[in-house]
């Protein structure tokens, strides 16, 4: 089942709408997104400029910002930092909340201590940043170490750099690549 609540200013122009959203609430499932303060964004034909919006779902907070083309490239951002990664794993994935020795409750701990994602282009050629780090993270009470992701796609490649780091720094685990990969959505297809 799916519900929303939008409460919103609307000022519309010879050219373009703009808007402030004060209250924004959506469910769908187990999983609910609200604001965090007031969105702020513009509406010129074709464009999306989103000037302040703040996502939350449960305890986490991402901040979106930029611009949504319909018809030409895109720049938008979601970012955020300090966020537990409990909460961003149930904002995600929200969990079963009956424990049972099928489904036992993992319980961790720690913060996403940078989270960025950049999305330029258009869908048939994107351009997506994926940008995370983390504090020491427990796994059921034990420290289990900290990681770093960075990962690109671009032109039809995907690059890909992971470091993790156990608890003591003493030893690192470092997977780095790329896989050519074409983009579904693009028109250019090879054979």
């Amino acid at each position: 089942v799916m519900s929303g609540s939008v409460k919103s200013i609307l000022n519309f122009y010879n050219d373009s709408v703009t808007a402030v959203a004060e209250n924004v609430m959506f469910n769908y499932g187990k999983y609910n997104i609200q604001n965090a303060g007031d969105w702020s964004f513009n509406y010129v034909p074709e464009n999306i400029f989103i000037r302040e919006m703040d996502l939350k779902s449960n305890n986490a907070i991402v901040k979106v910002s930029g611009k949504y083309s319909f018809d030409s490239n895109s720049d938008i951002i979601v970012e955020g930092d300090n966020i537990k990664v409990s909460d961003f794993r149930d904002a995600i994935s929200p969990y079963d909340s009956v424990e049972s020795k099928d489904n036992p409750r993992t319980y961790s701990e720690g913060f996403l201590k940078e989270f960025y994602v950049n999305y330029k282009g258009t869908f048939e050629d994107p351009e997506l940043i994926l940008r995370a780090a983390s504090s020491d993270l427990t796994l059921n009470k034990k420290n289990i170490g900290k990681f770093n992701i960075n990962a690109d796609f671009k032109n039809d490649n995907a690059i890909l750099d992971v470091k993790i780091l156990n608890p003591q720094d003493s030893g690192k685990l470092i997977i780095a690549g790329n896989l050519p990969y074409q983009n579904p959505l693009s028109e250019n297809k090879k054979p």
